[in-house]
């Protein structure tokens, strides 16, 4: 009902375009490549 009323009084308020950092390969590669990582080391680390 809430979500009803909000999508009727700001319409396209959401953009198809992706933001300028998710178009960006090379900072997308060197998250990835950080995530990748701190996996590794979750799973290897001894709590």
């Amino acid at each position: 009902m809430k979500r009803e009323a909000l999508e009727k009084a700001y319409s396209n308020v959401v953009s198809d375009e992706l933001p300028e950092w998710q178009q960006n390969t090379e900072l997308l590669g060197w998250l990835l490549d950080r995530n990748i990582f701190f996996i590794k080391w979750m799973i290897r680390a001894d709590f």
